[in-house]
């Protein structure tokens, strides 16, 4: 490694990667050392980007979905692949091409649309993933995301067949001119992130040249309980 030349790999600056257990109806995000921490209600948040990805579990394989991330389902391509549950093995490439070309091979296999929320919380850098009925839930935010903050109080109850799950109840929060500048600081710094990011995400397992930090196993985190 030379201490001189750009060899172009980024060290991500999320400090906490956040997700919604929908059987359980609470946000949490893995420590090392503590294992799953439950946030407290009420979550409150600034929305700095969005983008898509795809999660989820195969039983057949035993193995968890993930892809690279996007911000346009119209003309990006997701690259799905999936990673051994056990072991951590890397397998091949399960499906790539748009969401339209791909949605129903991934959905029937177990993979998940997934909403990824890039926010700033507590003056620093989080990203939160969302699946299934919040998703659904967040696509139905009529307030403006950009001079509002996000906060959620409290969680409705759903059910679908048998299954009994939960959902954020996002509401709007005004907040003050000197955190949207805070959060337009963050971003800017996001952004020079996501830019190596999305560049390495497209290159062959073995090539990937990005370098993230903190990214809990995904054998660790909560599932949501329903699709989208």
């Amino acid at each position: 490694m030379s201490r001189t030349r750009n060899n172009d790999r980024t060290v991500s600056p999320v400090k906490k990667y956040i997700k919604f257990a929908g059987d359980k109806g609470l946000f949490q995000f893995y420590d090392k050392e503590l294992g799953n921490v439950e946030l407290e209600y009420p979550v409150k948040f600034m929305v700095l980007d969005q983008l898509m990805s795809v999660g989820g579990y195969n039983a057949g394989k035993g193995a968890y979905f993930y892809s690279n991330e996007i911000h346009n389902l119209g003309t990006e391509p997701l690259k799905v692949r999936y990673r051994g549950s056990n072991t951590g093995e890397r397998g091949g490439v399960f499906a790539e091409g748009l969401w339209e070309h791909i949605k129903e091979k991934i959905k029937s296999s177990g993979g998940k649309y997934c909403r990824v929320i890039y926010a700033m919380m507590n003056d620093e850098i989080v990203k939160l993933e969302l699946t299934g009925a919040a998703v659904s839930k967040w696509f139905e935010i009529d307030f403006d995301l950009m001079n509002n903050a996000v906060q959620i109080k409290e969680v409705g109850k759903g059910k679908k067949g048998a299954i009994n799950y939960c959902y954020p109840v996002f509401e709007p929060l005004t907040v003050s001119e000197e955190l949207k500048k805070k959060a337009d600081e963050l971003d800017i710094e996001l952004q020079k992130y996501l830019d190596v990011y999305k560049v390495a995400q497209q290159k062959p397992i073995e090539e990937e040249s990005y370098r993230d930090t903190g990214v809990p196993p995904e054998e660790d985190m909560p599932e949501d309980d329903t699709s989208y």
